[in-house]
C-alpha cells in the first residue's frame, strides 16, 4: 500500500488523473509540458474527445471543481490502429486547455537510460486500485510508492521496456 506523495515530491506536482464524465478515474497520467500529459495508448482505447478530463486533485472522490481540465486532443504513438499496444508501443500524449493550476509543474522525459542502473529505487505516483482485497476496486487516490528497477530491454522486438521488482499487488497500476 502506498502513501500521499510529500509536499515537494514530483509526483505532487506533475500526477494527473484521467477521469470519465461521470468524474471516475480509469487512468493516470503525468504532466510533462504546460499543456499535454503523457499516458498509456491502452487508456484511450474507444474514447474520443468529450469522453474525459484531466484532473489534478489528489482524490477523484472528492473532486474540487477547478481543478479539471477539458482535453483538447490526444494522439497515440506508433500504430493508430489499436492493434499493437503491449508491451512496446502503449504509448499516448492528451492536451489540455487551460492553465496549470498553481504549485504544478512538468517533469523532463528521461532522454538516456544510463541514468537507471539496475536495482535503482524507483518512485511510482498513481490513482490505481489500492484495495487489499482481490477482486475489490478501490481507486482515485494520488499514492505514492516504492519499487526498483529490474532491467531495461530495448533490442529489435521490445522498445524501451522497464520491468520493475516489487512487492505483489503494487505497481503503477495497483496503487
Amino acid at each position: 500500500s502506498g502513501a500521499a506523495p510529500e509536499a515537494g515530491h514530483p509526483g505532487d506536482f506533475n500526477t494527473v488523473a484521467l477521469v470519465k464524465e461521470d468524474g471516475k478515474i480509469f487512468c493516470t497520467g503525468s504532466l510533462i509540458g504546460s499543456n499535454l500529459i503523457a499516458t498509456a495508448k491502452h487508456c484511450l482505447v474507444d474514447k474520443e474527445l468529450g469522453d474525459f478530463k484531466i484532473y489534478f486533485g489528489d482524490d477523484t472522490n472528492t473532486p474540487i471543481k477547478n481543478l479539471f481540465r477539458e482535453v483538447s486532443a490526444f494522439k497515440v504513438r506508433y500504430p493508430v490502429d489499436w492493434s499493437m499496444m503491449f508491451p512496446s508501443f502503449d504509448v499516448a500524449w492528451v492536451e489540455f486547455k487551460g492553465v496549470l493550476p498553481q504549485g504544478f509543474k512538468p517533469l523532463p522525459i528521461l532522454s538516456t537510460p544510463d541514468f537507471l542502473p539496475a536495482g535503482h529505487e524507483i518512485h511510482q505516483v498513481g490513482f490505481g486500485n489500492n484495495s487489499p482485497k482481490r477482486g475489490t476496486i478501490k481507486a482515485g487516490v494520488k499514492l505514492h510508492g516504492l519499487t526498483r528497477l529490474q532491467s531495461y530491454i530495448n533490442n529489435p522486438r521490445f522498445f524501451h521496456i522497464l520491468v520493475f521488482k516489487g512487492d505483489e499487488g503494487q505497481g503503477s497500476c495497483h496503487g
